[in-house]
């Protein structure tokens, strides 16, 4: 009885979670429904597995829209087909996100991690200046975010203690720097 109130809640708090949800049916509201029905005619088990698909469902959503916040490529830069290079992903309960551009024989590499438990053990270091400077880097401030710059050249900028940002790759600093400065650190932090 208890998993069964569970499920029905756990589909009430997703279907009034204040998401944006379409007024056409997709994907997400015919799984919502399946939850439903499954649950109405007793079947736990099937109730929670639909619903853990909703829930990737929605994190793929998210992945999505954190692959539309990433910059347009510099000038003189192209970006590989998204099919290949801009790949997102829901994984561990986080989402993930990557872009690559290329300039020659240059390229960047644009990494985005979010919602992840591994997220957390970051924060912790790049909140003490004292150990990012112990390690070799430096502290940067971009869009009124602090980073670092690994002594390896890799950038590393946490956005609203839920998403990491790296980006690494054979261009130089600027080159990193200005793509740090293209990202869209706003609309990733408002991220739902």
């Amino acid at each position: 009885m208890q998993a069964r109130k569970s499920i029905l809640a756990a589909a009430a708090v997703v279907l009034a979670g204040g998401l944006a949800v379409p007024a056409q049916a997709d994907e997400f509201t015919d799984v919502i429904q399946e939850v439903l029905d499954l649950y109405e005619a007793g079947d736990v088990a099937g109730a929670a597995s639909a619903l853990d698909y909703a829930d990737q469902l929605l994190s793929q959503m998210k992945a999505g829209a954190l692959q539309s916040l990433f910059p347009d490529p510099l000038e003189g830069w192209t970006v590989e087909d998204a099919s290949d290079s801009g790949s997102a992903m829901a994984f561990m309960g986080g989402i993930a996100a990557a872009r690559e551009y290329r300039n020659g024989s240059e390229d960047v590499l644009i990494n985005v991690m979010g919602d992840s438990p591994m997220i957390q053990q970051m924060a912790a270091i790049m909140g003490n200046a004292a150990m990012i400077q112990s390690s070799g880097g430096k502290l940067i401030r971009v869009q009124r975010q602090t980073g670092m710059i690994t002594r390896d050249g890799e950038i590393q900028m946490l956005v609203a203690n839920r998403f990491l940002i790296s980006i690494d790759g054979s261009a130089d600093e600027a080159t990193k720097l200005a793509y740090l400065e293209a990202f869209d650190l706003k609309g990733l932090a408002a991220l739902p």
